[in-house]
């Protein structure tokens, strides 16, 4: 009905999607980027309470002694990163844990604070380009991050919004005149209540 009764109906003005461009142009601005880096050291977590009591007191010392020597490992290779002896990529691959991310230099991508987890993001935004994160702790493990570049925001071009915009104004105004269909209806119907 909507297709046959109301689409053909709706009509925008020629200058209505640029109007609503530059009324809304903080909503077609990209969002700043940070391109950055990891090396990722593992670790455990801690192991679910069982009914043995003993296996599970050996199971926490295991635990915190591999958490333990991550932790040295990641301080170790932290000071390798401030010594300045090899370059952030080659300390990458020689060392991250992340399998996905380390023969790229460790390289994460183009992120955005939201796609991120959030010890990452908290710490990306407060670094300056080539710049260094201290150790990061997270539930994945103990990261060092490193910020390439900052990718400033940038407004999308009217070109490349323009059919979005149609869409969502053809779908406002379908809407608007579905809301106008239905009470025309309403006035004009005869109803009876039969009890």
């Amino acid at each position: 009905m909507i297709r046959h009764e109301i689409a053909p109906k709706v009509k925008l003005d020629d200058d209505a999607v640029k109007n609503f461009y530059n009324a809304n142009k903080a909503k077609f601005m990209k969002p700043a980027l940070y391109r950055i880096r990891h090396i990722l050291i593992t670790t455990i977590p801690s192991p679910r309470k069982s009914d043995d009591e003993a296996s599970h007191k050996k199971a926490l010392r295991m635990t915190r002694m591999i958490n333990e020597e991550a932790k040295t490992k990641a301080e170790e290779v932290l000071q390798k990163v401030k010594a300045g002896g090899a370059n952030f990529e080659q300390l990458a691959k020689e060392f991250s844990e992340d399998e996905a991310s380390k023969q790229k230099g460790g390289l994460l991508g183009d992120l955005h604070p939201e796609s991120t987890i959030p010890e990452i993001a908290e710490a990306m935004v407060k670094l300056n380009e080539g710049d260094t994160s201290g150790i990061i702790d997270s539930s994945f493990g103990h990261h060092i991050v490193k910020l390439d570049e900052i990718i400033p925001s940038v407004l999308i071009p009217f070109k490349d919004a323009q059919s979005d915009i149609l869409n969502i104004l053809m779908k406002r105004e379908t809407k608007k005149l579905f809301k106008e269909y239905v009470i025309d209806l309403e006035k004009t119907a005869k109803i009876e209540i039969f009890i």
